[in-house]
């Protein structure tokens, strides 16, 4: 769901907006089909080309159409995860059967729709260990109702702090298809599950009329909390947090379960981002209620947010950066470069030191996109900050061109339709066919 929405908020083709730290190029920046902000739903894959959180693809509902789920990777079978070891199980009318191996802290259990971050570890009952959050880099972050139902019944009950065993049969977990090649079919599966935060739904507020100003536009706002300092003019880089509501006053997306907005005010998609944000003052937090013609106008997005909705939003000015200066775009006949076999083109400008990042790793980097012609379609400077994802998860130029570097190395990639976005294109400024120059600095390697 966070990206349908998403690319309809940022113009830049590859900046993330609604949910995601700004990313280099995902391997789909399209909105769903129908353009729909969907939310993670039990029987319906999300579309997410850019990086999900860590062992995102486990548990996903039954249905579901995720990864298969990993092989054991030198992981031997864990016999003390046998459903016999021990007969103290509490069982719940559904089924679910649990031990709590730690208690929870005193506080409220997650309710559905909020996102929880967690460590896990799932077993068959043979002992096998088919998934653990610690080989995808560690604690994974999911929405509570978007899981397999074994799963949200836990964690309805589970407090922050709590670690439990789970023993879910077949019809809470992945039912008769199975999963991947390592759940059969009709498997009971057992976790280990510790729940280590929770970032609660917001709630929609209805506008107070009497305290709202109103801009020549026709947006209307409120002042929740003044701020400090001075608002970001349109090129300043930005951070913000937000919850976005329909015309109804149902939750369509929110920082807490998407990540924030890093963009530009000018790269907003959406009239009502380029001004609002402008008002804030670092610190500030506004809620706003947004005419069709600020937001999606005639465009309808879904049964929730039909043509010429009205939309609420909640924005939390969190920091304000200056941007960072873009570099020198290069032409790539003026440059050395190397030809892989795939086809993808390299020029080496700085040497890194240490291990090359392998499949699978996050990577932090500094990077900047033009077109062939020159045109700057994206770049974290421009956000004044850096950009973390997972290799393996992004087009296939960056993936193969990141193997290559090394920490504190610096590249420039020359990445053919066939290794970029091919013969569709991406968003208003990578047209069908558009072969990429990138600037690309490799920060860091996540062990």
């Amino acid at each position: 769901m966070r990206r349908a929405i998403a690319f309809f908020l940022v113009a830049a083709a590859t900046s993330a907006a609604c949910g995601q730290d700004s990313t280099p190029p995902a391997k789909d920046p399209a909105p769903a089909a129908d353009g729909a902000a969907k939310e993670p739903a039990k029987d319906t894959p999300k579309d997410e080309p850019t990086p999900a959180a860590p062992g995102a693809q486990m548990p996903a509902a039954p249905g579901a159409q995720t990864p298969a789920v990993p092989k054991t990777d030198g992981v031997p079978s864990d016999p003390a995860a046998k459903s016999g070891e021990k007969e103290n199980w509490v069982k719940t009318a559904s089924g679910l059967e649990y031990q709590i191996l730690t208690p929870g802290k005193p506080g409220a259990a997650p309710k559905e729709g909020d996102t929880v971050t967690v460590s896990y570890k799932g077993w068959r009952e043979d002992g096998f260990v088919f998934d653990a959050s610690d080989r995808h880099g560690g604690p994974a972050s999911f929405p509570v109702g978007g899981l397999i139902e074994g799963w949200n019944e836990a964690l309805k009950m589970m407090t922050v702090g709590a670690k439990w065993k789970l023993r879910i049969p077949s019809n809470l977990g992945y039912g008769p298809q199975g999963m991947g090649t390592d759940i059969p079919p009709n498997a009971t599966l057992l976790f280990e599950l510790e729940l280590h935060s929770v970032a609660a739904i917001p709630v929609f507020v209805k506008p107070d009329a009497a305290a709202q100003k109103a801009t020549p536009s026709g947006l209307k706002y409120e002042v929740l909390a003044a701020g400090d300092g001075e608002p970001p003019t349109a090129e300043d880089a930005m951070e913000l947090g937000f919850a976005f509501f329909g015309p109804t006053g149902k939750l369509v997306d929110c920082s807490q379960r998407s990540k924030t907005i890093k963009a530009r005010p000018k790269d907003m998609r959406l009239p009502f981002l380029k001004e609002g944000p402008t008002l804030m003052k670092p610190g500030a937090k506004f809620r706003f209620e947004v005419p069709p013609a600020l937001a999606f106008g005639d465009k309808a997005m879904g049964p929730e947010l039909p043509a010429n909705s009205i939309t609420y939003w909640e924005l939390e000015l969190v920091k304000v950066v200056k941007p960072l200066k873009l570099p020198d775009f290069v032409k790539p006949e003026d440059m050395k470069l190397e030809t892989t076999t795939s086809g993808l083109q390299i020029l080496n400008v700085k040497d890194g030191a240490g291990e090359s990042p392998k499949m699978g790793q996050t990577v932090r980097v500094h990077y900047a996109g033009w077109t062939t012609g020159g045109t700057v379609f994206d770049s974290s400077f421009s956000r004044g900050d850096t950009a973390e994802f997972k290799i393996g998860e992004v087009i296939p130029g960056w993936n193969e061109g990141l193997q290559r570097m090394k920490p504190g190395g610096v590249c420039r990639f020359v990445i053919p339709p066939k290794l970029a976005y091919g013969d569709r294109g991406a968003g208003e400024l990578i047209p069908p066919d558009a072969t990429l120059v990138f600037y690309v600095e490799l920060i860091s390697v996540e062990k």
